[in-house]
């Protein structure tokens, strides 16, 4: 779809969707080059949703390149707009980076340090209401480096309205008749 409709967002959103997947399919050389592309059009366009991502991944790929001083300075481009944006989400996995990261380099208290602050991002409003994967990779961590889930309020219902009761209309104006 994006390239039939040409909206900017949706190319660039495909391209990081393409660098991210060759990624993770070990395919450095084309992550590389569709990452790059997605980071270069999101700044162009100051489109914040597509760069952060896009720049985890990079730092993610520099990291399984062994250069890890190319990846940290890939996250230094994170940390201000993911705090002052909301970018929890973006946030909890440029932590997760970094803490692999620092267990790759040795520094085991600074990998605490950063799956620490994954874990409290990606709680979110607590479960169920979290990022389901960055909890995942933050618990991974900080098990692995045998450090403690610091300790996060349950999910408070009554913080929240409830959902309103709605009845589905299965005759409604888009029923089409067979």
């Amino acid at each position: 779809m994006a390239h039939i409709q040409r909206y900017e967002s949706d190319v660039i959103e495909a391209a990081r969707r393409q660098g991210t997947a060759a990624l993770g399919l070990g395919n450095l050389s084309k992550a590389d080059e569709r990452l790059h592309h997605a980071l270069a059009r999101a700044r162009a366009v100051n489109l914040a949703e597509e760069e952060l991502p896009a720049l985890v991944a990079l730092a993610e790929l520099r990291r399984r390149q062994g250069d890890l001083k190319a990846a940290r300075d890939l996250l230094d481009d994170v940390w201000e707009p993911a705090e002052r944006g909301p970018y929890p989400l973006f946030h909890a996995e440029a932590c997760n980076v970094l803490a692999q990261i620092e267990r790759d380099a040795g520094d085991c208290a600074a990998a605490v340090e950063a799956a620490t602050k994954a874990y409290r991002l990606a709680w979110c409003d607590g479960e169920p209401y979290a990022y389901h994967w960055g909890l995942v990779a933050a618990r991974k961590h900080l098990a692995e480096l045998g450090a403690s889930e610091p300790f996060m309020p349950p999910f408070d219902e009554s913080k929240f309205e409830p959902m309103p009761e709605v009845e589905i209309n299965p005759d409604d104006e888009f029923h089409v008749d067979m």
